[in-house]
């Protein structure tokens, strides 16, 4: 009884070491690898799209901006100055700091996002376009008591454009300008309603990520030790090794089937699709991408897997069968005369070995009846009764 408690165990947490333990390791291999991650979000498109969905935003919630956001041009000297080389450069910085504090090589997290060189980069090719517009304006009869290079209708008389457009420079690379802050740290990132941050609040995730880490060997630790227990617990052998080979092969489906189920079916029951935004070209559309993107890696390595384990159950099912020793009573049906004479007969095409002839048993047999043919081959011999 004990042994079969024992066996039902084994094989019900091999079943559950596989399916939550793989879909760990596979969330692991992710999450602990800072170089994949870097290249899921440039994959995602998030650096391309940023500034011009930041734009769009801004557009949306301040449509009177003293900075016409609508003109191409304008937008077109913000992507020069905030480029997606410059966005990707200082994202990296902070996924690399990030790790640093997760491996444990850093006490704090501690990292420095610096965008001043683009900001004043930006300023100034506004303010160039801007006063670009405004030489080719018709002098004014009058200074005007305003000047609004965006909107001005004629050049100011006796006005220094060279100095008014560095001082639009200025304003614009301000605190009150394009980009108000532009260095980022650690302090800024948002605080919990006790006034903690969010790496003061998660203090324990190192220890956390050093588990995620190791999480393979422990998964194949686990693994190992429970399927050598289930051919040790069943008295049959091969039964546990057939047990075995089907618990891998039933453990793969599932998990083969569980991400389909989560990316289409399921999306199609609730009427959405993975992630959804309604802008297409905002900020949380960009961070929809990149959560698409992570998940669908996810997805892909965890199907990678699936067919790895059930390509192992099938083999240890195969190896089983195959490996059989042949009985000693695999020729007893023809050794016991149980095939005989009655048994169909192989066609003439077949090669004939000794082990296929049936023997000729005590048992009443029948034979079948010559073909009729115009030449026969046998007589009927009178007997002495015969006239």
């Amino acid at each position: 009884m004990l042994r079969k408690v024992s066996l039902y165990i084994s094989s019900l947490s091999l079943r559950l070491v596989l399916f939550i333990g793989i879909t760990l390791v596979c969330f692991a291999l992710i999450a602990t690898n800072p170089t994949h991650i870097k290249n899921l979000t440039e994959d995602s498109g998030i650096y391309q799209g940023f500034v011009p969905a930041v734009i769009n935003d801004t557009i949306t919630k301040q449509p009177d901006s003293t900075i016409p956001l609508k003109d191409k041009q304008i937008q077109a000297d913000i992507n020069n100055g905030f480029t997606a080389e410059s966005l990707q450069k200082n994202t990296e910085n902070v996924i690399d700091s990030t790790y640093l504090w997760l491996n444990g090589e850093n006490q704090e997290l501690t990292f420095k996002a610096d965008f001043t060189k683009e900001r004043q980069q930006t300023a100034d090719n506004i303010a160039k376009t801007a006063f670009n517009r405004v030489k080719d304006l018709p002098v004014c009869f009058a200074v005007p008591p305003t000047f609004d290079p965006f909107t001005v209708g004629c050049q100011p008389p006796y006005t220094n454009l060279l100095n008014e457009q560095s001082i639009l420079s200025t304003l614009i690379s301000g605190d009150e300008g394009i980009l108000p802050k532009a260095v980022y740290t650690e302090k800024d990132l948002p605080k919990n309603s006790e006034g903690e941050y969010i790496y003061e609040k998660y203090n324990y995730a190192p220890t956390v990520f050093s588990w995620l880490k190791l999480s393979p060997y422990i998964l194949g630790f686990l693994s190992l030790i429970l399927s050598f227990m289930i051919v040790i617990l069943d008295r049959n052998k091969r039964e546990g090794f057939r047990r075995l080979g089907a618990i891998y092969l039933g453990s793969g489906i599932t998990l083969i089937i569980t991400p389909i189920i989560l990316s289409f079916i399921m999306p199609k029951l609730t009427d959405s699709v993975s992630f959804s935004s309604t802008n297409q070209n905002s900020v949380s559309s960009l961070t929809t991408n990149l959560a698409n993107t992570i998940t669908n890696d996810f997805y892909s390595l965890l199907l990678n897997v699936s067919i790895q384990v059930i390509v192992v159950g099938a083999f240890i099912l195969m190896a089983e069968k195959f490996s059989r020793p042949k009985s000693k009573y695999a020729n007893a049906k023809f050794d016991s005369g149980l095939i005989s004479s009655h048994a169909k007969k192989p066609s003439a095409s077949e090669n004939y070995k000794p082990i296929n002839v049936p023997m000729q048993s005590s048992e009443e047999s029948t034979r079948r009846k010559p073909k009729k043919t115009r030449n026969k081959k046998y007589r009927k011999i009178p007997s002495k009764g015969d006239k």
